[in-house]
């Protein structure tokens, strides 16, 4: 009788068991994520803020009652202004980095908008015949890094403190895959910086390239266009526009 009872008793912990685990994780899911989310609170160092991709700031001392007393401080202008500024800029510990037309970098004093350093990559000549020409869309701030892609297919990383390239990185070959560029920063994930190159309205495929963030090293790419003859029948993946 003891056994029976025992063995009912394992039989509900193990069933309970079962159907909380899903919500455990679920709980712990939700945790890390606002970890992630509200960590670092005064630095926006990428496009999202955090690897959480909550574009949420934990700030308070700009709220809805002082927000209308606001007031210019300084004004800083990139001088091409060519298809106009694309992405607000990044911050971190005090220092703004900001991308303007033809991927030209500055590194601002937060305080006095005054220039700490400025980059600006020396771009293929088959770059001024794309769409986009001059469209630059952020940068993102790691590993003691300022990294962005390029209107001519590369990723850069740039010393954070100094501005001086570290290394350049050409992934796309735009002589046989036109538009492939990137006009938006690639993301950081641990040691691995990755980014899609712009083409959903392009001919080319769409891929994802990821490269270590402090070396440059291709780690891996993904095709995001399927060789589904059903989907793209013939070539027509090649030129029918992917967009990753």
């Amino acid at each position: 009788m003891k056994s029976r009872k025992m063995t009912r008793h394992y039989i509900l912990l193990v069933g309970l068991l079962i159907v909380a685990t899903p919500f455990i994780a679920q709980l712990a899911r939700a945790q890390s994520l606002e970890a992630m989310a509200t960590a670092s609170p005064n630095d926006w160092p990428q496009y999202h803020r955090t690897g959480a991709a909550w574009r949420y700031s934990p700030l308070s001392q700009i709220n809805k009652q002082n927000v209308a007393n606001l007031k210019v401080k300084w004004i800083h202008q990139p001088g091409d202004v060519t298809q106009g500024l694309q992405a607000t800029p990044i911050e971190v510990d005090g220092v703004l980095y900001y991308i303007g037309p033809y991927n030209r970098m500055y590194a601002l004093n937060g305080a006095t908008g005054a220039v700490l350093w400025q980059y600006q990559p020396k771009l293929a000549q088959i770059s001024n015949d794309v769409f986009y020409v001059a469209a630059s869309r952020g940068v993102t701030v790691g590993r003691g890094k300022v990294f962005l892609g390029t209107l001519d297919g590369r990723f850069i990383a740039l010393d954070q403190k100094t501005g001086k390239e570290i290394w350049s990185r050409q992934l796309t070959d735009q002589k046989k895959e036109y538009g492939a560029l990137f006009s938006s920063p690639p993301q950081l994930a641990g040691e691995i910086l990755f980014g899609g190159s712009t083409g959903g309205d392009q001919p080319h495929r769409g891929k994802i390239y990821a490269v270590n963030a402090d070396t440059g090293e291709p780690a891996w790419t993904f095709d995001t266009i399927k060789d589904d003859p059903k989907s793209w029948p013939n070539d027509s993946g090649n030129t029918g526009g992917g967009g990753a």
